[in-house]
């Protein structure tokens, strides 16, 4: 959590910096007529998700990754965004991101009964958006960077590993109102794709007792989400 309310503090400071800069840019690209989605803005937003990841064990008698069942998991999520854009005429361009705390929670029951848990608790993500706009109406598309915090336990010791950082992509688009000079209301799609994640699971389930390496391939999450942004 702590690298993701740093990337959140870093981003913080560079719409502060520029402020006068992209007051500049609006009167030179700004829209002729209508809302000017221009400026620097905070907000919030709240959503369904659900997501699939593939779980393996690595089996030391045959040197190789095993099955151990796939794991589906589903969350509410809510959370916080921040970003900057610039308005060309008919069109915005910005760099936007966001934190969100969920519980996605899945387990691989359906091989070999209830053995390993997966918990993802946090998804932070740091994206450009391109946008075309109508008055106060904005449709984008939106792409970048993904950081989400892993929790993983064996259900035989019931011993969390230690929670874990994993990487990846995201990508997406929305629809996005203007209520009024600063207010815009917001729906959107986000698809993540993380990289694969090795944790070495605790076990205390005698005569298992020790650690063994379990793995999550690409785990995805798809988010729905609703949102309401201030425009400074």
């Amino acid at each position: 959590m702590k690298y993701l309310v740093v990337l959140f503090a870093g981003l913080g400071l560079v719409p502060e910096a520029h402020a006068s800069d992209w007051s500049d840019m609006r009167g030179a690209y700004g829209p002729q007529s209508g809302h000017d989605w221009s400026g620097t803005y905070i907000g919030g937003q709240v959503g369904q998700g659900w997501g699939h990841a593939k779980n393996d064990f690595w089996n030391g008698g045959t040197s190789a990754w095993d099955p151990d069942g796939d794991i589906d998991y589903k969350s509410l999520t809510g959370g916080l965004h921040i970003g900057v854009q610039q308005q060309f005429h008919a069109f915005a361009a910005g760099i936007e991101a966001d934190l969100s705390l969920a519980h996605f929670y899945g387990d691989d029951a359906q091989v070999a009964g209830r053995v390993n848990e997966i918990a993802i608790n946090a998804l932070g993500t740091l994206r450009g958006r391109l946008a075309w706009t109508a008055g106060n109406l904005m449709v984008y598309v939106t792409a970048g960077l993904a950081l989400a915090q892993f929790k993983k336990t064996d259900q035989a010791g019931r011993i969390p590993a230690n929670a874990q950082l994993a990487g990846g992509w995201t990508a997406g688009g929305g629809v996005e109102m203007a209520l009024d000079g600063n207010w815009s209301i917001r729906a959107e799609y986000l698809h993540t794709r993380l990289n694969d994640t090795e944790t070495a699971i605790n076990v205390n389930d005698p005569p298992f007792v020790g650690t063994y390496a379990h793995r999550a391939n690409a785990p995805a999450i798809n988010l729905l989400r609703i949102g309401a942004s201030y425009r400074f």
